[in-house]
Parts: C-alpha cells; structure tokens; sequence
C-alpha cells in the first residue's frame, strides 16, 4: 500500500503543477482573453488614440496557403 500512496501523491503533485504551469496560458473560450474582432481583425486607428502625420499603411496579402494557378489566375 506504500507504492499506491507515493504513486497517489507524485499524480497530484503532478496535477498541481500542470494547472500551475497553465493557468496564465490565453484561452479562447474565455471571453476576457479571447481576441476583440470576430475576424481576427483589429483596428489600425481607434477614436481617441493619437496617430502618426504620415498615416498608417494596410497590406492585404491575397492567397496565402492557396494555389497561385488557381487564386491569380483568370478562368478560361
């Protein structure tokens, strides 16, 4: 009965750390730590924030993980 109380404590004490180790990870399903947009997209220029004279810029990059054959070209 030795063995099963060590194996017993050492799971536990496994257990306790494990949450410990993961309690500060995001999750998504927390609605507090789960990203603002429902797009993942988050605005450039919020009201009330200051923003640079020369502007922003925007880069939208077009078929990312796609075909290049079948996303840039025109069908025949």
């Amino acid at each position: 009965m030795g063995l099963a109380m060590y194996l017993v404590i050492f799971l536990l004490s496994i257990a306790v750390l494990y949450y410990q180790a993961t309690k500060s990870i995001p999750s998504r399903l927390n609605s507090d730590q789960a990203p603002k947009s429902r797009f993942g997209l988050v605005p450039a220029c919020a009201s009330g924030l200051p923003t640079r004279a020369d502007g922003i810029d925007i880069v939208f990059v077009h078929g990312l993980g796609s075909n290049p054959d079948s996303t840039w070209r025109a069908t025949q």
